[in-house]
C-alpha cells in the first residue's frame, strides 16, 4: 500500500465521505429528535457528527452587529444577516467536516427558500463540500395533537419555563407559517433533500451515493412518535449454570419462573389492547422465555380475522423470531466450559483482550461482525415501529442496542466500546424518550421469580447472578487467561 492512502481502518462500517445535513421545517414539527437521530445512526457507523444551531449563529451575528454599528449606524436588512449567518454558518461546518471527515448537521427552520438559498451558496462558495453531499431534510406534520405534544416537550427541557410559554410558542409559531415555503420539486429541483409528510409520504429529489441513500433509508425508518423498548435476556438455563459458553440449553426451573414473571410484568406494564411487538433470538433460552408471549400471539395470529379488542388474550402481542438475534457464534469454543477456554486458548483470549471488538472467536464471529451484519437491520425496524417492543436476546446483541439508543448528548458509547455494557441478568431495562433523550430505567424481577417459584410449590433456588458475573467479566475480557 502506498504510504499516502488513505487509512480507514478506524472507521468499523463503510461510511466515508463528509457529508452536510440542513434541516427544514416549522417549528414543533419533529426536527431536532431527527437531526439528533441522523447524528446517532452515523456515530454508530463510526463518523464523527455535530449539530450546529441556525439560531446560536443568528444571535452571534446580532449581538456583533449591535457592537460594530454603534446607535447611529442603519439597521442592516435581513437578507445581510442572513447572507453574514449563512457565511459563519458554511465556514464552520466546512472546517468541521474538512478537519474529521463526518457529517455536519444544521438544525433550525430554514423555512424561506431565500435562507436556503443563502445557505447552498455559502457552502459552494467553500469549495469544501460537493453539491450533492449538501441533504436538505424537511419534516412536515399536519396533526395537531403530534404538534402540541411536541410544544409540551419543548417546554418540559425548560426548568423555569413561564406559565404561557405554549401560548408564546404558538404566536412564534404562526410568524413562521406566514413566511414558510417548502420544499417542492419545481423550484427546489437543483437541491438534493429528502422531505418527510407526516411520517408517512417521502419524497426524494437528487439523492444518490452511499450516505445519502442511507440517510434516505434511516429516515424511511424513523418513527417521530417512538414507543418504549425494552431489552431483557433469556432466563436462567442449564449450560449457563455449568458455566458453559453458548450452546443452546433448556431453561431451568428458575429460567422458566422469570419466563412467568417476565409475562406477569408486561402484563401490569402495557395499557389495555395496546400493542407490542416481541422480537426473539431462535435459541432455546430465548424461545423458551416467551413461551408465554407465544401462546397469546398465536390466539391472536394464528387464526384469520381475530378482533384483537374483544380477543379472549392476556396480552396483545405479536412475536417474531430472528436467527440474527442468536447469541454471537463462538467458534470452536461453542459449548467449552469457561475454565477450560482460560487454560486451553490463552494466547486467543490476550488477542481478544488487545482487541475485543475485531478479534473473532476461533472460527466463529467477532462483535464487529454481530453489530455490522446482524444488528443493524433489527435496528431499523425498533426504530420504525410506533409500538412499544420487546427485545429477548443475548449479551453482545443486546449490549450493541443499548449503545445505539442510550445517549446523553455527545457522550454516547462506540460500538467498540459496547462490551463494556453491564445487562443484568433477571431485569428488564426499559427505554423511554424523556424530553429529547433516551433513558434507560432497570427493573430486577429476581424477587418476582422467587415468588413464581413459591407460588408453584418448586424450591426457591438462589439466582445464578454470580455465574453470571464470572460470565460477564469473561465476556467483558475483565478476567485475563490463566497464566
Amino acid at each position: 500500500m502506498s504510504p499516502n492512502a488513505p487509512d480507514f481502518s478506524s472507521v468499523p462500517q463503510p461510511m466515508v465521505g463528509s457529508l452536510i445535513v440542513i434541516m427544514v421545517g416549522l417549528p414543533a414539527r419533529g426536527k431536532t429528535y431527527v437531526a439528533q437521530q441522523i447524528r446517532r445512526y452515523f456515530q454508530w457507523n463510526g463518523l464523527t457528527c455535530n449539530i450546529f444551531s441556525h439560531q446560536v449563529y443568528r444571535k452571534r451575528v446580532e449581538k456583533e452587529l449591535l457592537r460594530e454599528g454603534g446607535s447611529g449606524a442603519p439597521v442592516p436588512s435581513t437578507a445581510d444577516i442572513e447572507a453574514r449567518v449563512s457565511a459563519i454558518i458554511a465556514k464552520e461546518m466546512t472546517r468541521f467536516i474538512v478537519q474529521t471527515g463526518g457529517v455536519a448537521i444544521l438544525d433550525g427552520t430554514q423555512s424561506t427558500t431565500a435562507r436556503r438559498s443563502a445557505l447552498l451558496r455559502a457552502l459552494k462558495s467553500t469549495h469544501h463540500i460537493q453539491p450533492n453531499r449538501v441533504i436538505f431534510v424537511e419534516v412536515v406534520n399536519n396533526d395537531k395533537s403530534v404538534i402540541h405534544n411536541n410544544i409540551l416537550r419543548a417546554r418540559d427541557l425548560f426548568a423555569n419555563a413561564p406559565e404561557n410559554f405554549v401560548q408564546q410558542y404558538y404566536s412564534v409559531l404562526e410568524q413562521h407559517e406566514a413566511v414558510y415555503k417548502t420544499l417542492n420539486p419545481l423550484s427546489d429541483s437543483d437541491l438534493s433533500y429528502i422531505r418527510i409528510e407526516d411520517n408517512k409520504n417521502y419524497s426524494l429529489n437528487m439523492i444518490s451515493g452511499w450516505m445519502p441513500s442511507r440517510l434516505a433509508y434511516m429516515l424511511h425508518n424513523l418513527s417521530h412518535t417512538p414507543a418504549n423498548l425494552y431489552l431483557s435476556r433469556p432466563g436462567e438455563y442449564v449450560d449457563m449454570l455449568c458455566g458453559r459458553i453458548g450452546g443452546n440449553s433448556r431453561l431451568t426451573e428458575r429460567g422458566k419462573a422469570y419466563s412467568a414473571a417476565l409475562f406477569e410484568y408486561f402484563k401490569a406494564e402495557m395499557p389495555p389492547h395496546a400493542s407490542l411487538n416481541v422480537m426473539t433470538s431462535c435459541a432455546k433460552r430465548a424461545t423458551q422465555t416467551i413461551h408465554y408471549f407465544a401462546e397469546e400471539s398465536s390466539k391472536l395470529y394464528g387464526q384469520p380475522a381475530v378482533d384483537h379488542a374483544n380477543s379472549d388474550t392476556d396480552l396483545n402481542c405479536h412475536v417474531s423470531y430472528f436467527p440474527t438475534l442468536d447469541d454471537i457464534n463462538h467458534g470452536d469454543c461453542e459449548g467449552m466450559l469457561l475454565s477450560d477456554v482460560r487454560k486451553t486458548m490463552p494466547n486467543t483470549l490476550h488477542s481478544m483482550c488487545a482487541d475485543p471488538y475485531y478479534t473473532a472467536w476461533p472460527n466463529g464471529e467477532c462483535i464487529h461482525q454481530v453489530f455490522n451484519a446482524r444488528l443493524e437491520p433489527h435496528i431499523h425496524d425498533i426504530q420504525a415501529s410506533s409500538a412499544p417492543v420487546l427485545v429477548v436476546s443475548h449479551l453482545h446483541l443486546l449490549q450493541g442496542l443499548l449503545s445505539f439508543f442510550i445517549t446523553d448528548e455527545d457522550k454516547v458509547v462506540a460500538p467498540q466500546n459496547a462490551y463494556q455494557i453491564d445487562v443484568p441478568f433477571e431485569s428488564v431495562i426499559k427505554i423511554g424518550l424523556v424530553g429529547m433523550k433516551r433513558t434507560a430505567e432497570i427493573i430486577d424481577l429476581s424477587k418476582h421469580v422467587n415468588q413464581v417459584l413459591e407460588r408453584t410449590n418448586r424450591d426457591v433456588t438462589p439466582s445464578a447472578k454470580e455465574q453470571d458475573l464470572d460470565y460477564n467479566a469473561f465476556r467483558r475480557y475483565d478476567k485475563k487467561p490463566d497464566a
